[in-house]
């Protein structure tokens, strides 16, 4: 719950295992998370291009670590999203995420798999096409039947 133990920890992480992409992953997510408490703006920014930055060196580490592309994916999309640019570069790295897993998938993989086509949904919505996105968000459901992002999502 506190987001500057939460960095330190995740910082910490980076610095004992340097080559290890999940630490790299989870500190981009500690950095949007903190990005999400943060009023200015300009600090967000600043906190979702370090984000990028963790992302980008876990890929260096593991050019095939699907967690890292998800997390790209979904900051990338996200902020075209928020501030009007193209979903395109995100969009690639949720597709690699959906076609390295093979259907169907339980558990965990379920998860990414889940995510990974919420967000690719959310990328054709950035580009005004709802044609593609419904049944981004529908085939979430059929992998994670109660999960609230697809279901918010869903419904528009």
């Amino acid at each position: 719950g506190d987001p500057g133990s939460a960095m330190a920890v995740a910082r910490n992480a980076t610095h004992c295992a340097p080559t290890e992409p999940a630490a790299w992953v989870l500190l981009a997510d500690c950095l949007i998370r903190t990005a999400a408490s943060v009023a200015s703006v300009l600090e967000k920014g600043d906190f979702f291009s370090e984000a990028r930055q963790a992302l980008q060196r876990a890929l260096e580490l593991e050019p095939q670590y699907l967690p890292a592309h998800l997390a790209l994916g979904r900051v990338l999309v996200v902020t075209a999203y928020g501030n009007g640019g193209t979903p395109t570069r995100g969009m690639r790295h949720l597709r690699q995420v959906i076609e390295s897993l093979p259907v169907p998938v339980h558990g965990p993989r379920a998860v990414l798999l889940a995510q990974a086509y919420v967000y690719l949904g959310m990328g054709y919505r950035t580009m005004g096409d709802e044609s593609q996105a419904m049944p981004c968000f529908d085939t979430a459901l059929t992998h994670l039947p109660t999960f609230p992002a697809a279901l918010l999502a869903r419904q528009g």
